[in-house]
């Protein structure tokens, strides 16, 4: 099965973001939202949601039949085995089996010490915070790539060979998962752990060939898995211990409702449209997380100023950067790149074309609930790129 890349943008913007932001400022009585503010976050919403739509119309306009921005396409990869299947896999466990040990090392050093002092008398911000801001940039940063990027698309990459070639899970695929894991819980993070289930919820809906009754009984098994997941890692992150069975049912049904539903369009009203509220106030990319590598300008979790990268989604990271005239701009550049990849997609190979999809989902789920001036939205795309033009690897 083939995601279609405008699809899914359009999509998941519209059911993760657009439509909670209507039910947001439906409500703006009982949330106490500021009349004026709720018409600047009800406009950039829509600007961007049009925007977006009549872009991938236009670059469309030729092929399009209807109006429709489909999700899925009607094509489908042809499952066939690898020639030399041993030889690939052992070729790919030569690089990776070195990488392993490293990630290992640093969990050992800069995870593990964290995690030992659960339980301490450390108070629930100061133990939250352990491991934000003592640590330099350059390991910020290989850690964030490592977790967020490279072990995803090796788990993923390493689930397709299996079961394309049908092969058993030997000690390295087990090995891989143990340390992709051990790597995700660094500063007992929940978006990293959310992730691991993505791929596994992505592996069995989209990849297997099962039918539809076994597709919806695995898919509540682990978005169950997923939400109980996050629910303790919420617990663990604040040093909290004594939790039981009900208060983790209560926080799971939170989360699934409140924090992938609701939270990612009112996050936007309240850490940018309310504080950013006229052209004055534009930040210009003043504080993103983007340009920090190259200013030394990183704001962390703990400063004064921490509110002006707090993740508000795409339309809110635009907005306090650049206004109803960023939203426009660059919701053009945004929808046209997407819109690239789209189109390089057509004749796309079994791995290529799964890869692509999981990043694709992991850059679309990072606007949504992050923001585009950041490291992962862009990483993310330059990757798309880099796999789609790289031609070298027949089996690919």
């Amino acid at each position: 099965m083939k995601l279609e890349p405008n699809g899914l943008f359009f999509w998941v913007y519209v059911i993760i973001y657009y439509i909670p932001s209507l039910y947001t400022l439906s409500n703006r009585e009982e949330l106490n939202l500021d009349s004026e503010v709720a018409i600047n976050y009800f406009f950039a919403n829509t600007l961007f949601l049009l925007t977006v739509y009549f872009m991938f119309f236009f670059l469309n306009f030729k092929s399009a039949k209807s109006l429709k921005i489909k999700l899925f396409s009607n094509q489908k990869y042809c499952l066939q085995l690898d020639e030399s299947a041993k030889s690939i896999i052992k070729n790919f466990k030569i690089g990776l089996i070195p990488f392993n040990l490293l990630m290992l090392i640093f969990f050992l050093f800069e995870s593990l010490p964290k995690i030992l002092l659960l339980g301490t008398n450390l108070t629930p911000e100061e133990f939250r915070f352990i491991g934000y801001d003592d640590r330099s940039l350059a390991l910020t940063f290989i850690l964030e790539i490592s977790r967020r990027g490279i072990y995803p698309l090796v788990f993923l990459f390493l689930l397709l060979f299996y079961y394309r070639n049908r092969m058993k899970k030997d000690i390295f695929f087990y090995y891989t998962q143990i340390t992709f894991f051990l790597v995700s819980s660094t500063n007992i993070d929940r978006g990293p752990i959310a992730l691991i289930f993505f791929i596994y919820i992505y592996y069995f809906l989209v990849v297997k060939e099962n039918g539809f009754l076994k597709k919806a009984i695995i898919f509540i098994l682990l978005l169950t898995g997923l939400s109980v997941s996050l629910a303790v890692m919420t617990f663990l992150q604040y040093n909290i211990l004594d939790f039981d069975f009900a208060s983790i049912k209560d926080l799971s049904i939170l989360i699934i409702l409140k924090r992938i539903i609701l939270d990612p369009s009112l996050a936007a009203y309240k850490y940018s449209f309310e504080i950013i509220r006229e052209s004055n106030d534009f930040l210009y990319l003043k504080y993103s997380r983007l340009f920090s590598l190259f200013t030394g300008n990183y704001v962390n979790s703990q400063s004064d100023i921490s509110i002006y990268v707090s993740p508000v989604g795409i339309v809110g990271d635009l907005w306090r950067n650049f206004g109803f005239i960023g939203i426009f701009i660059f919701g053009m550049i945004v929808t046209f790149s997407i819109n690239v990849v789209n189109n390089k997609i057509k004749n796309i190979s079994y791995y290529k074309g799964h890869i692509i999809n999981l990043i694709l989902i992991m850059f679309t789920a990072t606007l949504i609930f992050g923001g585009l001036f950041s490291y992962q939205p862009i990483f993310l795309f330059c990757l798309m790129l880099l796999i789609l033009g790289y031609k070298k690897i027949k089996y690919v």
